[in-house]
């Protein structure tokens, strides 16, 4: 899971809601579908607490990514039991991280 690609998509689809915020009343299922928010700040939520946790507490820096040392085959996230890998801090992680997020 990187989180350049993350933080990117976040900040579109926070984009996406402020300025057309009609275009997303539709449910989309999730669990929390009927919290009285609309999902895609439930999802944006997820997204921005998952970001939190790549960031260092000491450094303030942001890590790349977090995976497998290998692409696992076609399956589902929850069914790669492979060991997983952080890999370092990155300028570009950062730069997403701040941009996007605040």
């Amino acid at each position: 899971v990187y989180s350049v690609p993350g933080a990117t998509t976040l900040g579109y689809l926070l984009l996406a809601y402020e300025l057309f915020p009609n275009a997303f009343q539709e449910k989309l299922n999730i669990p929390e579908s009927n919290n009285k928010v609309p999902d895609i700040l439930d999802e944006s939520r997820y997204e921005i607490e998952w970001l939190l946790k790549m960031q260092d507490s000491k450094s303030g820096g942001v890590y790349h990514k977090m995976g497998s040392a290998y692409f696992p085959d076609f399956r589902m996230p929850e069914y790669d039991t492979g060991d997983l890998y952080v890999a370092p801090i990155s300028a570009t992680a950062i730069g997403s991280f701040c941009c996007r997020i605040f």
